[in-house]
């Protein structure tokens, strides 16, 4: 995972930007587990690109499926 300074990364179609829980070391990582939960049972496959930090806490994540794209949004968007 590549984390950016500050600045959010120039992203394709295919990915989805959701704001993070903002809090103590380990929260992106609890959070991103349950990410990585919910698309499992879900069917969504999903790769995390990058976070990062502008007036909170964003990821950016890949799904390259149309149809998994909308049901990943609905959900984290």
């Amino acid at each position: 995972m590549k984390v950016t300074a500050n600045q959010a990364p120039d992203l394709d179609d295919e990915c989805v930007v959701i704001e993070n829980p903002d809090g103590l070391t380990g929260t992106f990582t609890k959070f991103g587990d349950e990410v990585f939960a919910w698309c499992a049972e879900s069917g969504v496959d999903v790769d995390l690109i990058t976070k990062w930090y502008n007036d909170g806490n964003y990821s950016a994540w890949r799904v390259r499926d149309e149809k998994q794209r909308m049901l990943f949004i609905i959900k984290w968007s």
